[in-house]
Order: structure tokens, then C-alpha cells, then sequence
């Protein structure tokens, strides 16, 4: 049956940790975990990062929906003046 590719991935990985910790002790260790330690708090930051970006995007949708007249008004009324209206007039 072989092994999955993930299987083939963990033991390099322990391969590499195991030589690291052979050879470096404690050191070794902590080299070798530091970039995916790295990762994770990046990808944690990048997380808050868009949070907070699409929080303040959907401010500015409310404050705006708060200012624009009803919907109804808006629908209803004919486009401004040189506007695409989706039909050629010569």
C-alpha cells in the first residue's frame, strides 16, 4: 500500500529534529521550531490585522447607509447626466 506523502513529511521533520537536537542540544531545538513559531504569531497578527480593517470597513458602510436617502427615492430617480444608462443615444 506505501505510506501517505504526510508520513514521508513527519519523519523528515523528525529526521531534522532529531539532528538538530543531536548536535545542538537545546539550541538546535529552538532553531529548529522558531519559524514555525514565527509563522503562527504572523499569521495571528495578519488575522487582527484584517479584522480590524473589515471592522472599520463595515463603520463606513453603516455611516454612509445612514446619510444616503431611502432606497426607494434612490431607485426611483433618474440618473445624473452623462451617466452609462445601457443603451446608445446618439
Amino acid at each position: 500500500m506505501g505510506n501517505p506523502d504526510w508520513c514521508i513529511g513527519y519523519r523528515c521533520g523528525e529526521r531534522n529534529a532529531g539532528f538538530a537536537s543531536w548536535n545542538y542540544d537545546w539550541v538546535g531545538i529552538v532553531i529548529f521550531f522558531l519559524p514555525i513559531v514565527l509563522s503562527a504569531y504572523a499569521f495571528r497578527l495578519y488575522v487582527r490585522q484584517m479584522q480590524s480593517h473589515l471592522d472599520n470597513l463595515e463603520q463606513i458602510v453603516l455611516n454612509a447607509q445612514k446619510s444616503w436617502p431611502n432606497a426607494e427615492e434612490v431607485a426611483e430617480s433618474e440618473p445624473p447626466k452623462g451617466c452609462f444608462s445601457g443603451r446608445f443615444e446618439p
